[in-house]
């Protein structure tokens, strides 16, 4: 991890201390434009994933509900993965996210192959 790929980011939790993170963007994915849902959801209120590595090795998986929508903000929940067997922590930060379509979409744009192969 290099210093330019060090950023900090701060999400709202409810009813929870807020979430401040200092790590390097391992992936990200979103569903605002997923053309999934009808089209004003697509518009007002999406989800986000993100995946952070940190200093330490251990990742950070935060999952965001987002709207656009008047009276409502940005809500957060994140789960922290420690570091170990890759593969491992992989599938530790898909169960987080429920194992999704929004998930495997971040898991391809990472370039993880979180299959369940059988022989």
């Amino acid at each position: 991890m290099t210093d330019t790929d060090i950023e900090t980011v701060e999400f709202a939790q409810k009813d929870a201390p807020d979430i401040v993170i200092t790590g390097r963007l391992i992936a990200d994915a979103d569903s605002r434009d997923s053309g999934r849902g009808s089209k004003s959801q697509a518009r007002e209120r999406w989800t986000e994933l993100h995946v952070y590595e940190l200093a330490s090795g251990d990742w950070v998986a935060v999952s965001i509900g987002m709207s656009d929508k008047g009276g409502e903000s940005d809500v957060a929940t994140a789960q922290t993965i420690l570091k170990g067997d890759v593969a491992d922590m992989r599938n530790a930060a898909m169960s987080f996210f429920g194992w999704t379509w929004l998930a495997k979409m971040l898991a391809k744009e990472a370039g993880w192959d979180v299959r369940r192969i059988f022989k």
